[in-house]
């Protein structure tokens, strides 16, 4: 019988992981957009790397604030916390 991997959930909503793709759809931007973001350096640090250093995810926080400071926040959207 195998055992369930079982640890506490360390992302819970509004720290949800989100890659280029849910960041894209996430902001109302294509991924293009987000990808030429990330290359000239005007976008958060990944909060981790996963798949040996090949792919980057952010907190949903992270993006959320990055965008509301950067005036990217389209779509206006509010933290569940920050209500």
């Amino acid at each position: 019988m195998s055992k369930l991997y079982t640890q506490p959930d360390e992302w819970g909503d509004p720290d949800d992981p989100v890659g280029i793709q849910e960041i894209a759809e996430l902001l109302d931007f294509k991924k293009t957009t987000v990808s030429s973001w990330r290359q000239r350096k005007v976008f958060p640090v990944p909060d981790k790397v996963i798949s040996g250093g090949t792919v980057a995810i952010w907190k949903k926080s992270t993006i959320i604030n990055w965008a509301n400071a950067t005036g990217r926040n389209k779509r206006g959207i509010v933290l569940k916390d920050s209500v």
